[in-house]
């Protein structure tokens, strides 16, 4: 019985719609920013030249 079972092609060949989406790689964003603190065990914040006043 148990072997008729594994023979047994899956209940469903086709993908689902949304299949391309999820397989899809997502952009790449690069964040250019220094760390606020350099201290060890510091919550991490940083922040970019923008807000430093230019430069």
């Amino acid at each position: 019985r148990r072997i008729v079972r594994l023979g047994r092609p899956p209940r469903r060949w086709k993908k689902p719609s949304w299949a391309a989406a999820v397989m899809a790689d997502p952009p790449e964003v690069v964040i250019q920013a220094r760390p606020l603190a350099i201290v060890v065990g510091v919550k991490s914040r940083f922040y970019s030249a923008a807000e430093r006043g230019g430069q």
